[in-house]
């Protein structure tokens, strides 16, 4: 494991994060190793296991371990990791433990283990317990507004971030952090109506729906109803609230009694306390295998306990806090937040205070062990939502994201947590990302792409004007929404060019069917920002994510210059063709591409991203997300990986690349063109050879570079090509590979639709990279990129957590921003490409923006540099977020955003 603060981290925490564990309380050393050894490979790789049990031995030391010892475990990391700095609960970067046997001990620098913590297990236990110890009253907290997520930004840092800060690159549905979809979900369980809920417990449970959830199940080997454990869980969360606010003080009265006493106060039928009981023995012992769910039983159980009270929760905080704070509370809600019911992260903090606090005052062990169960339950549903450093890479990455909805109605919510997610973060700009409108192989239909995303845009217009009106004059988010295109791979296998000539079905064309989908949800984009008025000031750009290997920069080129002024006319023959409506000018739409960020090989990373500047038209001011392989160490690249496994067409277009760059730009000069060149004939013969590798027709190395740049247009088949396709006669495919035959460009962009020749382009190698000519190429290559981009004035988008998560990083200190801008350095010698810094999925990553700049301060001062140069090229990347943000509406003011709004929304009523 490359990345042992993870290792220390996940040894530390796993008795409270491993489904595994909350089938019992007490442990003897023994059973805690052996179990912490046999759960621990399904969190991460153990590359040594005396290490493993060394860290065992360090942080688990005593004979026996009971509730109490664990409960004094959080207290320690509470103790060690956390301080008040200028009214933030934020990480102790200021105090160096104090001796060896501090749980944090073998760090000088506690943001390392934090990021690990911070996603390992939901932290807020963590804030409750050091407010608690340090006398910081219930009260005081709420009144002082200092319920907000751990933070690592100092003073200094702060007063930089308080001038603004630009949210140019999140996703709407990898936004919304763990503790706004729990605490959603426990509220609305408290509510025999909300039957959308229902539904989604069932769904969790449901593999061929939820794949994401089913996906880290599976390996973390949980073989238990989730959807029962969170019924369960949010039914004795209900109890412990009640037997807090209704019960607490009360002489000789425990949990386990206020539970005898409500079966009896309240009138239980028997299957009711019968049900009750199961579901405490379940949640005790943690029994949950049975999927069958009783919900007129468990809901009508639940309607007695808070006497069918719809505002359940809302009533029963404001009574765990005095009159004067529940006033003041009020007052700063209807100014800054939405409300207390909806403000989930206060109300569960609530909670955890006053739960800690009943145990630190009360031997009542029953209490105790449930609510550490509580917790622990909690954690099991953090580790399927937050993704972990355990496993790299974009298919890990993309089963978290596909968890992200399972505790939360996306339908319902939509655009409000992210403006929530983003209240405390002096965020001038943000830009919300939303992917386009699938149609699977249903008939492409405009119309019906037009209707959805109308009513997409008339939930962001509702949120927006919902949160405009919690907000003060001068302090107003600017918003806007960028359509992304989800980049996906073309499963449909029977590509034949002659075949698509005699049907016209776009399946037929490599990725020809997927472009087109794309290109419908770019004309019901323009239309929209045409025929709605104002339209065009909130939907501003353009994007595409999603996995970078799974589509090549070519299949969207010409959907991205459609949208410049220079080549509009290839969008306004494509809404001329499916009748959608005339073309109607409206303000430029931003262009942002997600590139870069995972790649099979340093060229394939670098030349994409050089396709996406050349054949995008790529101008100063438009962006490129991630682009992290502008930053990487390419020769420990090379060296650490020794071997790479590529598709053959991928590689072919590798060499091509690199073939056109040499030439062009005069780079590699101490490798031959010859060199290159027999790179390139290796693979035609592995393409276009026969079974004996014989090559019928002579192929140019120039012609297949014209092929390489035909996939970049929107080439249409001619139909009076050919009259027939002979497949497989001669013992190679095509008619047109007649022998003697030289093979023009046209025939050859063919063979890249036609299943016989694609079958052997996909086909994969493997390529031996850790040698002198490779780290050559890669490294002279990724610099002239990085003084292109520089020159053309184009900006990276950073998100620091997402890219050490998917990337190739140990940790968050290996990030390669400082690299890609180096301009903190002393000397002339710099790279001056703009990066923004970003959070990409902060619900993915459980993270926020300004810990993102704290996370690259941290950086720079561990690379030897002093605070002041930190600082101020901080402020640099600060200002160029603001500055390249697509958000053109800047002088508006409150009210004036509100009222365009509002017109917008009308037109959009009478649309819909």
């Amino acid at each position: 494991m490359r990345n042992e603060t993870y290792l220390r981290m996940l040894i530390l925490l796993l008795p409270f994060v491993d489904f595994h564990f909350c089938s019992s309380f007490q442990y003897n050393k023994k059973e805690l190793e052996s179990k912490i050894l046999l759960y621990l490979k399904y969190h991460g790789h153990i590359e040594n296991v005396d290490i493993a049990k060394n860290i065992i031995s360090f942080y688990y030391d005593k004979k026996n371990y009971d509730v109490d010892d664990f409960i004094e475990i959080l207290e320690k990391i509470s103790k060690s990791l956390l301080t008040y700095h200028n009214d933030h609960i934020m990480v102790d970067i200021f105090t160096k433990p104090a001796n060896y046997n501090d749980v944090l001990s073998p760090f000088h620098n506690k943001i390392l283990p934090f990021v690990e913590i911070n996603r390992l297990i939901s932290d807020n236990l963590l804030t409750a317990i050091y407010n608690f110890k340090n006398n910081y009253e219930l009260e005081y907290i709420l009144e002082n507004d200092l319920v907000k997520p751990i933070s690592v930004v100092n003073y200094q840092l702060e007063m930089i971030l308080n001038k603004g800060l630009a949210e140019n690159h999140t996703h709407l549905f990898g936004s919304i952090p763990f503790e706004v979809q729990w605490g959603w979900l426990m509220d609305k369980l408290s509510n025999n109506k909300y039957i959308v809920v229902q539904n989604m417990l069932k769904k969790l449970d449901d593999s061929s729906i939820n794949s994401g959830v089913q996906y880290h199940k599976d390996n973390l080997q949980i073989n238990a109803s989730l959807g029962n454990i969170i019924l369960y869980t949010s039914l004795i969360r209900i109890l412990m609230l009640n037997f807090l606010v209704l019960e607490y003080g009360k002489k000789d009265f425990n949990f386990r009694k206020y539970i005898g006493y409500q079966c009896k106060f309240l009138n239980f039928t028997y299957s009711e306390e019968k049900y009750l009981e199961t579901i405490i023995n379940s949640f005790y012992n943690c029994k949950f295998e049975s999927n069958d769910k009783n919900y007129i039983l468990h809901f009508g159980l639940v309607s007695k306990i808070i006497s069918n009270d719809d505002n359940y929760y809302e009533n029963m905080f404001k009574n765990c806090v005095s009159l004067k704070s529940t006033e003041i509370l009020k007052n700063k809600f209807k100014i800054n937040r939405f409300s207390i019911k909806s403000d989930y992260n206060l109300m569960e903090f609530i909670f955890l205070y006053k739960s800690y606090e009943y145990i630190c005052n009360h031997n009542d062990k029953f209490f105790k062990e449930i609510f550490f169960q509580y917790f622990r339950y909690k954690n099991v549903f953090h580790t399927l939502i937050n993704q972990s450093s355990d496993i790299k890479g974009f298919f890990e990455f993309q089963m978290y994201f596909k968890s992200q909805h399972s505790l939360i109605n996306t339908a319902s919510t939509m655009f409000t947590p992210i403006f929530q997610t983003y209240a405390y973060e002096n965020v001038k700009y943000l830009e919300i990302r939303i992917g386009h409108i699938r149609t699977s192989n249903k008939a492409l239909i405009p119309t019906d792409i037009l209707k959805t995303m109308k009513n997409t845009f008339y939930k962001f217009v509702n949120a927006y004007l919902n949160h405009l009106q919690t907000l003060e004059d001068d302090n107003v988010v600017k918003a806007g929404v960028i359509l992304h295109f989800n980049k996906r791979n073309d499963v449909y296998a029977g590509k034949c060019w002659y075949d698509f000539m005699t049907y016209d079905n776009k399946m037929l064309l490599n990725y020809e069917r997927y472009r087109e989908e794309c290109f419908i949800n770019l004309i019901a984009l323009v239309y929209l920002r045409g025929e709605i008025k104002g339209a065009d000031k909130f939907i501003i750009g353009i994007d595409a994510a999603s996995n970078e290997l799974l589509t090549e920069p070519w299949v969207l080129a010409p959907i991205f210059k459609s949208v410049k002024d220079k080549w509009h006319d290839i969008l306004v023959k494509k809404m001329d063709y499916y009748d959608v409506g005339s073309y109607k000018r409206s303000s430029p739409l931003g262009i942002t591409y997600h590139v870069g960020e995972v790649f099979n090989s340093i060229v394939s990373g670098l030349r994409h991203v050089d396709e996406v500047i050349e054949h995008y038209g790529f101008q100063s001011g438009e962006r490129l997300g991630h682009a992290t392989i502008l930053g990487i160490d390419t020769d420990r690249y090379s060296k650490e990986k020794k071997v790479i496994t590529l598709s053959v067409i991928e590689l072919l277009d590798n060499w091509l690349w690199i073939y056109h760059i040499k030439a062009e730009k005069n780079l590699f000069k101490d490798i031959s063109p010859t060199f290159v060149e027999n790179k390139i004939y290796d693979l035609i013969h592995i393409i276009y050879g026969d079974i004996n590798g014989h090559i019928h027709g002579e192929i140019s190395i120039h012609n297949l570079y014209q092929v390489y740049l035909m996939q970049f247009d929107d080439n249409k088949i001619n139909k009076d090509f050919y009259k027939q396709c002979n497949l497989g006669e001669k013992g190679y495919p095509c008619y047109f590979a007649e022998e003697k035959n030289p093979w023009s460009s046209t025939m050859l962009f063919y063979t890249r639709h036609c299943s016989c020749y694609l079958k052997k382009m996909n086909k994969f190698v493997q390529m031996e990279i850790d040698n002198d000519f490779l780290r050559c190429i890669y490294k002279e290559a990724q610099a002239y990129l990085l003084q292109k981009i520089a020159n053309k004035g184009i900006i990276v988008e950073v998100n620091p957590i997402s890219n050490s998560l998917i990337g190739d990083m140990d940790d968050i200190f290996d990030h390669p921003i400082i690299k890609i801008n180096d301009t903190y350095k002393d000397n002339s010698n710099y790279n001056h490409v703009m990066t923004t810094i970003n959070t990409d999925n902060p619900g993915v990553f459980s993270t926020t923006l300004s810990n993102q700049f704290g996370f690259i301060e941290q950086l720079l001062i561990d690379r030897g540099y002093s605070k002041e140069q930190a600082l101020q090229w901080i402020d640099r990347i600060r200002e160029n977020g603001l500055n390249s943000t697509f958000i053109q509406y800047k002088k508006m003011s409150k009210k004036d955003i509100i009222r365009e709004l509002e017109y917008i929304k009308k037109q959009l009523d009478e649309n819909i």
